[in-house]
C-alpha cells in the first residue's frame, strides 16, 4: 500500500466517523420526537419530519448509521490486514449509498424545497467515499501485476 493510498483510506475512515456521528444523531433526534436544530439551512424540521424520512417504517437516518458503521469496520479490515483487495467490500455499497443521496437531495431541492444541514453532510460524506473508494480502485489495479 502506498503512502497515498493509506492517506485516502484513512480520510475515508475519518469520512465515515462523521458520519456516524451524523447519522447517529439524526436517529437520536428521530426516536426522542425531537427536531434537529438546523442553523446552516431553514428546512430541517420539513424534511426530517417528511414521509421521505422514513421507508418501511426505518428512519432514512438508522439507514445511514449503518453504511457509515460499516464502512468504519471495513476501512479497519483493511488497516489491519493492509490489503486493498477489501475495496471490493466497499465499492457497490459506497456507489448505492451515493447515489441514494442524489435521489434524497433532489427530494430536498424539488419537492419539499427544504434543506437539512445534516442531511447534506451525510450526502457530502457519501460522495466523498464513494469518490475515494473509486479513486483507490483504480490506483491498485493500476499497481496490480
Amino acid at each position: 500500500m502506498t503512502r497515498g493510498q493509506k492517506i485516502l483510506i484513512y480520510l475515508i475512515l475519518v469520512i465515515a466517523l462523521v458520519g456516524i456521528l451524523d447519522a447517529g444523531f439524526l436517529v437520536y433526534e428521530h426516536y426522542t420526537g425531537k427536531v434537529p436544530p438546523c442553523t446552516v439551512f431553514n428546512g430541517c424540521d420539513v424534511v426530517t419530519s417528511s414521509r421521505y424520512a422514513v421507508i418501511l417504517g426505518v428512519p432514512v437516518s438508522l439507514l445511514g448509521l449503518c453504511y457509515y458503521i460499516y464502512v468504519f469496520g471495513v476501512v479497519l479490515a483493511i488497516l489491519d490486514k493492509k490489503l486493498l483487495a477489501g475495496l471490493k467490500f466497499l465499492f457497490y455499497p459506497a456507489a448505492g449509498a451515493f447515489l441514494f443521496s442524489l435521489y434524497l437531495v433532489s427530494i430536498q431541492v424539488f419537492t419539499l424545497k427544504s434543506l437539512c444541514a445534516y442531511c447534506m453532510l451525510s450526502a457530502l460524506n457519501s460522495t466523498l467515499i464513494f469518490a475515494f473508494v473509486f479513486f483507490l480502485r483504480r490506483l491498485s489495479r493500476r499497481f496490480t501485476p
